[in-house]
């Protein structure tokens, strides 16, 4: 025993924990018994710079320990985030490959992720990180449409995050991410360019983050407080920094249209995607399928004038 009470001692090299840190253990045959079940983590007592202690557990009760096994710290950046959500329970999300808003002095640039990088996402369980990846800019229809087809309605509207990406998309400091020169956009004001971005919601914007997680200033329709964090947003909520991203877009010289899609009576939604809009003629609404169609196809008539009167 390492310990009075026969705690567990795990030897993990310069793992870089305190003592009181929390810690999630996965992966262990054997001494199953400390493997982090849903939601908990094990808080650490007495380390060095190779080992730390499993506080409250009881050694002599467990199986061997026969092979494998791994430990993550538990803060803003690890595999693993413990945090307190809005309803004042302890909660252990695992990080995606999905990205959320960024913070910062860069919240509302399009400065190279390299430099300023986007923000992590902790998804819960029951809204997990989308399979759908991002198509570089490209004129093949087909492949636009393909990947159009192969997404799922469902989820939160985390309107901001999508506006910022579209501006992404269009940025040449994001174009090092692309691996064909044709999918990485040009330079802003190049001969014969016009940098021009759609965006079509149904006006829901209801999800910002904080700390990676839904946070707790989160709209109706983003989830329950159980999968929120115990934070609010440091940007704001989502349609306070949809309205800060779309200055910066029309202003770095994106010609914005929006199309507003069921939006019904939501002033608060109109209100925002008429103000994104460059100007009031590129701000759409759409009740139905047929008029969304009837939208596009005027979006389309216009940026066509707009490339023959150049």
């Amino acid at each position: 025993c390492f310990t009075l009470t026969c705690e567990v001692q795990v030897t993990a090299s310069n793992h870089g924990l305190a003592t009181n840190d929390y810690v999630y253990v996965t992966g262990v045959n054997g001494m199953t018994q400390i493997n982090s079940a849903a939601n908990t983590a094990w808080q650490v007592t007495t380390t060095s710079a190779n080992t730390f202690i499993l506080k409250t557990t009881t050694g002599p009760t467990y199986t061997d320990y026969t092979s494998a096994g791994a430990s993550y710290c538990t803060v803003a950046g690890c595999e693993y985030l413990r945090f307190t959500n809005a309803s004042a329970t302890i909660r252990v999300f695992r990080i995606s490959t999905c990205a959320t808003e960024r913070a910062g002095a860069a919240a509302y640039t399009n400065a190279a992720p390299s430099t300023a990088y986007v923000g992590r996402n902790y998804p819960s369980t029951t809204t997990p990180c989308p399979t759908t990846s991002i198509e570089p800019l490209t004129s093949n229809k087909a492949s636009l449409i393909a990947k159009i087809n192969a997404i799922t309605a469902s989820g939160s509207t985390a309107g901001h995050i999508g506006l910022a990406w579209g501006w992404y998309m269009l940025s040449p400091k994001f174009g090092y991410m692309w691996p064909q020169a044709t999918q990485r956009p040009q330079n802003y004001g190049g001969p014969h360019l016009r940098k021009i971005a759609v965006l079509m919601t149904d006006g829901a914007f209801n999800t910002p983050y904080c700390n990676g997680v839904v946070a707790s200033n989160a709209g109706s329709g983003s989830g329950s407080a159980s999968d929120h964090i115990n934070c609010t947003a440091p940007n704001g909520d989502s349609f306070q920094q949809a309205a800060a991203i779309c200055t910066a877009m029309k202003q770095s010289g994106v010609s914005v249209y929006t199309v507003g899609f069921d939006l019904g009576t939501d002033v608060e939604a109109t209100n925002a995607l008429r103000t994104c809009a460059s100007t009031p003629g590129q701000f759409f609404q759409a009740a139905n399928g047929a008029e969304l169609r009837t939208a596009f196809h005027g979006i389309a008539t216009a940026i066509s004038q707009l490339r023959l009167s150049r």
